[in-house]
């Protein structure tokens, strides 16, 4: 399933599950205005805050560039 929203932040940090290095993405998905967060590498292309962006379940694009995701989440939800 795609969605489509708007940047609101991009922060260096790690992905969660490996500890990697990345760019922290957060949106604002369109219609419910639900925050989500999701981590791209950070040898790639890095969307900028007020951005249009859509993603999916493996990538996320904006104007004419496309980058692998990992790792979506809630950017409120507890740390584990």
């Amino acid at each position: 399933m795609s969605h489509t929203g708007r940047v609101v932040a991009v922060d260096r940090a790690s992905v969660p599950d490996t500890a990697a290095p990345a760019w922290r993405v957060t949106v604002e998905r369109d219609g419910d205005a639900v925050w989500r967060c999701f981590f791209l590498s950070l040898d790639g292309p890095r969307p900028t805050v007020d951005q249009r962006i859509s993603w999916g379940p493996h990538h996320a694009w904006w104007g004419d560039e496309r980058a692998s995701k990992s790792f979506e989440s809630d950017p409120n939800a507890p740390l584990r």
